[in-house]
């Protein structure tokens, strides 16, 4: 049970609204995480797509929020929805993370070079060799580099 000092009211809209406190945030953001994370396991990515999205729209941990972010841009890319893919990947960068950027910079190369814009998927590419030296990613992106994009 909820103890009084774990919710605070506010008056919103003429109306007396009570909201959750951090810890039931966190709670809360956590049983959604481990629901979207079980949903992408199985490829199941509506149902991970719907957990992240709850997380994006209620949660306001800046950090579980970005993890989402990426995750709605890797499901949009799964899918081959490259728009929205774009739109949660772009916002994922806004923030970042050094463990996922580099995954999101070549999921990117590759929506730019499905819509035949060279000169950004080279810049993702760049991006790839300049930050992430000798890693999984770079490897990927001279493949890449090698297959589709060399003259």
């Amino acid at each position: 049970k909820m103890a009084e000092s774990d919710t605070k009211s506010v008056v919103e809209g003429g109306q007396m609204k009570t909201t959750l406190s951090a810890v039931d945030e966190n709670e809360i953001a956590k049983r959604y995480y481990e629901a979207a994370e079980k949903g992408l396991e199985e490829s199941k990515y509506d149902i991970a797509g719907y957990y992240y999205s709850k997380i994006i729209a209620e949660i306001k941990n800046n950090i579980i929020k970005n993890d989402a972010y990426f995750y709605m841009g890797r499901i949009m890319y799964i899918q081959k929805k490259y728009k929205e893919s774009l739109e949660y990947y772009t916002k994922f960068l806004e923030v970042g993370d050094i463990l996922k950027n580099g995954e999101a910079y070549y999921n990117l190369a590759n929506i730019y070079f499905a819509q035949n814009d060279r000169d950004t998927t080279m810049q993702y590419i760049n991006k790839i060799f300049e930050e992430y030296p000798y890693t999984f990613w770079e490897t990927k992106a001279k493949v890449m580099y090698s297959l589709k994009l060399k003259k």
